[in-house]
């Protein structure tokens, strides 16, 4: 072995020693911000809160098949009889619901948004396939009185509601091949069912990702990120260093929650959130995870889930390609343990240090949605199975 490569190997020593020890050492500070509620073991699909502390979302069932349900802190967990979905619920009590998805295939749950397997930010899933026939799509408001009113998206069969704010305005997204590429189409119509911004009003192709209780959108149109704020389209450029952007989500402020990348072999999504103002402020990234920023409120509080890099991951980073490493990393590594975060001010923190330590749960792994009163709602593990929570902060705590 030459001198050469004797260095590289005591370097790469070095290194893995330093990775293991900073993996396996925590130094997190932990104080009670919130309570928690468990709301039933729940193998969640997708979740959403609303300002009255209201959660409405989908299930998982035996073999995949999916359930609609609804939660408050009157009435606990309803389920909400042959709805197999709630896409949305607005600080009215209403909820976006389906009664059957129909016979196309459906993509599989990551974010807002229908569209294929192949596409990320889908949210909906895949059809059963032991199904021999599935009745057409069918989509509901269900009215805080109870009623059930049919909704559709007349000349666009594929598409699925997705969003819904206070005034019923709804968000619709659909997926279609366009010259052996697949597109994600998006319209929005008002509570009557009329056209408020699509391809054909804007003039040029574009994807609408979100809209507020003002009636302000996020969108993307030729690989730009727009805001339009109830008079005419913002850009909303990139962060300096990064080639493309995206925007998740917004407030009803007009922030907007903006994952950004640098391109090229640069790994890891940047996270930052925009404002009308011009300004931007970076959400904490640590070097050592991947992070998914999910939801943003009016005072700037984000949330979402993040897993730390194993070693086998640093390894791979860094270039390492001696099979001895790797054997090493297997043995002296831990797996990723994904877990809820929550950002404050652009700092970030976990989720699983801001409960109390006998709560009884072993894991917080993903906070789904946050509304403006600071409540949480997410998954987690207790008592070794998949449970939906609610966290709710703790009157003058310093993280909420």
């Amino acid at each position: 072995m030459n001198r050469k490569n004797l260095f590289l190997s005591g370097l790469a020593l070095l290194v893995l020693a330093a990775a293991i020890a900073l993996l396996l050492v925590t130094t997190s500070r932990h104080e009670v911000c919130y309570t928690i509620t468990d709301l039933g073991a729940l193998r969640l699909r997708d979740c959403e809160i609303n300002d009255k502390g209201q959660v409405a979302g989908t299930i998982y069932l035996q073999r995949q098949q999916k359930q609609a349900f609804i939660w408050d802190a009157t009435g606990g967990m309803r389920i909400l009889e042959g709805l197999v979905g709630a896409n949305d619920i607005n600080n009215r009590g209403e909820v976006l619901a389906v009664e059957s998805y129909g016979p196309q295939e459906l993509p599989t749950p990551v974010s807002r948004g229908p569209v294929p397997p192949s596409v990320r930010g889908a949210r909906h899933g895949a059809a059963d396939p032991s199904e021999t026939e599935t009745p057409p799509a069918k989509f509901l408001l269900l009215l805080a009185s109870g009623e059930r009113k049919e909704i559709a998206c007349p000349g666009w069969e594929k598409a699925f509601p997705v969003r819904l704010n206070d005034r019923a305005e709804t968000l619709w997204k659909w997926f279609e091949m366009d010259r052996n590429r697949g597109r994600i189409h998006s319209i929005l119509l008002d509570s009557l069912g009329a056209v408020i911004a699509s391809e054909q009003t804007l003039g040029r192709r574009m994807s609408i990702e979100d809209l507020n209780n003002s009636g302000h959108w996020v969108g993307m149109a030729s690989g730009e990120a727009l805001l339009f704020d109830g008079r005419q389209t913002v850009p909303i450029g990139r962060p300096e260093g990064t080639e493309r952007v995206r925007p998740i989500t917004m407030n009803d402020r007009g922030q907007v929650l903006v994952n950004s990348s640098a391109g090229g072999t640069s790994p890891g999504i940047r996270s930052s959130i925009w404002s009308p103002s011009g300004g931007r402020s970076e959400l904490e990234r640590p070097w050592n995870m991947v992070v998914d920023a999910r939801r943003v409120n009016d005072s700037g509080l984000v949330v979402g889930s993040g897993a730390r890099h194993n070693l086998g991951t640093w390894l791979e980073i860094w270039g390492i390609k001696w099979d001895w490493a790797y054997a090493l990393a297997d043995r002296l590594g831990r797996e990723r343990r994904r877990v809820a975060l929550l950002w404050k001010g652009g700092k970030l923190y976990d989720l699983n240090d801001l409960i109390p330590k006998d709560s009884g749960w072993e894991n917080l792994s993903s906070a789904r949605d946050i509304n403006d009163r600071g409540q949480i709602v997410g998954e987690g593990m207790k008592g070794g199975e998949a449970h939906a929570f609610l966290l709710t902060p703790v009157a003058g705590a310093e993280n909420n």
